[in-house]
């Protein structure tokens, strides 16, 4: 596992973030936050999972076990198991509020990965349980009417856990373009609908998403859907879909969603079929001067993490840097760090 929020340096917070991360959007002189978040839980999730060590969590058995009883308890709702599922994430620094954390020697979309696949050995863990993800689906359902993006996200990843494929109906209503606009933070509910494809495996949806990249607005969704794809094994159409995206984009300047694109390509591709690949999404650049650079940094491969960069020097080239997604703002302090999505949506995760 990626035990994100438990092994962080405080020398990262204090040295490189604050000047790295000031023209990212972060609020270095904001005032000390108080721990907690915008959006409701239910009592009895919170009850249940908060004398749980998340230390111990970590444990792949330990987790699986606490989630394994949080399904069979006949005494929670619906409501109160997606809840109580997105807290044992939130134990484990594994929930998704807008921004993440990256380890050392590791770029964003190892990150996604990893976690897509730890997700999809809980996935084969809780098969023999045989349940519906029907009540699931009517959570998501209602929390997207009711504005709860983080309940509708961890509705979605349970759904697509303990079955997925009535998951993959679920996903395909959400999959629109127009729904995932109108969410109260549509960055959380993209997320977890790419992490959810992956989870579920079904190529079909793969495909919808490729198909969604190119109308997708937002820079870090964009590149969450091409994770999602690459994660799914694609098959020569669905990479050239990917490489015809990364063209046209590349023809308006490079951002992350190239640079994704590029490792996807990367990843299943032959040495020379990616080099004619990233050949052609280098040409469609050329009249974007700054761009060219950023691409050739991808000429054999993915640099290291992804073409983020690196802490500067003062922090050691081992430190751990932070993504955040556009329209979020994130406060760091050495006690909490708080993520914020305009007016409406906050998130306090204490050290």
């Amino acid at each position: 596992m990626i035990p994100i929020h438990l092994v962080r340096p405080q020398s990262l917070l204090l040295t490189w973030a604050a000047s790295l991360l000031l023209g990212l959007g972060v609020q270095a002189d904001a005032a000390p936050p108080e721990p907690g978040f915008s959006f409701e839980l239910t009592p009895a999730a919170m009850q249940r999972i908060a004398p749980l060590d998340g230390v111990a969590l970590l444990d792949d058995d330990t987790f699986q076990d606490a989630l394994r009883g949080v399904l069979r308890d006949e005494k929670l709702s619906p409501t109160d198991q997606v809840d109580a599922f997105y807290l044992l994430h939130r134990k484990i620094g594994l929930h998704f509020s807008g921004y993440a954390a990256i380890p050392p020697g590791m770029s964003y979309a190892d990150v996604f990965s990893e976690k897509a696949a730890i997700m999809n050995v809980y996935r084969e863990a809780l098969a023999d349980l045989n349940l519906s993800a029907e009540p699931f689906a009517t959570v998501a359902l209602k929390s997207y009417q009711g504005g709860h993006s983080v309940r509708l996200g961890s509705s979605v990843l349970l759904a697509a856990l303990i079955d997925p494929p009535e998951a993959q109906k679920l996903l395909e209503i959400l999959s629109n373009p127009n729904r995932l606009q109108r969410a109260s933070v549509p960055p959380i509910v993209a997320h977890y609908v790419a992490w959810s494809t992956c989870v579920a495996g079904h190529r079909q949806h793969a495909e919808a998403l490729a198909g969604l990249i190119p109308v997708v607005p937002l820079e870090e969704v964009r590149e969450d859907f091409v994770l999602a794809v690459g994660f799914c094994n694609p098959g020569p159409a669905l990479l050239r879909m990917l490489e015809g995206f990364a063209t046209a984009q590349a023809d308006e300047g490079f951002d992350q969603s190239v640079g994704a694109t590029l490792t996807v390509l990367h990843r299943h591709l032959d040495k020379d079929a990616y080099r004619d690949a990233w050949q052609r999404i280098r040409d469609a650049s050329k009249d974007v001067e700054w761009s060219v650079p950023l691409i050739d940094k991808f000429r054999n491969g993915p640099p290291p993490r992804g073409g983020m960069g690196e802490p500067p020097p003062e922090s050691g080239s081992e430190g751990w840097m932070y993504k955040i997604w556009d329209g979020f703002k994130l406060e760091l302090r050495e006690e909490a760090d708080t993520i914020r999505w305009g007016e409406t949506f906050f998130d306090t995760t204490q050290q």
